[in-house]
């Protein structure tokens, strides 16, 4: 049986509890508001629809530019933090698969754990130093995976170091950057959207098999 001080006690952290996630849940709000408002600018420039935000998910940017389906969204991942999420579809070259019927190409960039991690995992070396020392790479072919991160795509990724951790995906013409948090500006916004573009713009042929 619980004490009257014990109750009070449990009364009170549930209080405290229940204060701190309004505040969290007002400042989540805001930031998707603000974030909202960003796609909204960056639309603007690039001539893309922008959605504010619905019920049933956040605000979103959309639309087709130099053959290429963009979409750009705010959502909270599975810890419930805020990221934002880049992804572009090339018309003629997504859904190319191998005889394996995986796609023909595939390009994953992830942050690099612990050390275990990377005894066991040590993935596809690009030879740019830097940016092995951040990332791992997975790929289907090595050869291919050098003009999907090129120069310009691993700088664009290692300029995002305040949006750690990220992650890129590219499946045979489909790729897809989630970064975590907010982007609020539209400049940047910009020009990561230029940067999906460039890379969904390669046209190296896959010739393996995708391996984890």
């Amino acid at each position: 049986m619980l004490s009257l001080g014990a109750l009070f006690g449990q009364i009170f952290n549930k209080s405290r509890r229940i204060q701190a996630d309004a505040a969290r849940q007002a400042l989540v709000d805001g930031l998707v508001e603000r974030g909202a408002a960003s796609l909204a600018r960056a639309a603007s420039l690039l001539g893309l629809t922008s959605i504010p935000i619905l019920a049933e998910g956040g605000p979103a940017l959309v639309g087709e530019l130099r053959g290429v389906s963009l979409s750009v969204t705010i959502a909270q991942d599975r810890e419930g933090d805020l990221m934002t999420r880049f992804s572009a579809t090339h018309a003629q070259l997504s859904g190319s698969e191998g005889a394996s019927g995986e796609p023909s190409l595939v390009v994953a960039v992830e942050p690099r754990g612990g050390a275990l991690e990377a005894l066991f995992r040590r993935g596809a070396p690009t030879l740019d130093a830097e940016f092995d020392a951040i990332f791992r790479v997975r790929t289907s072919d090595p050869l291919a995976m050098s003009a999907i991160l090129d120069e310009r795509v691993r700088r664009g990724l290692l300029d995002l170091g305040d949006r750690m951790p990220l992650f890129l995906d590219f499946r045979g013409g489909e790729a897809t950057l989630d970064t975590s948090g907010v982007e609020l500006d539209p400049d940047r916004l910009v020009h990561l959207i230029e940067l999906l573009l460039h890379i969904v713009g390669q046209r190296p042929e896959g010739r393996g098999p995708y391996r984890r």
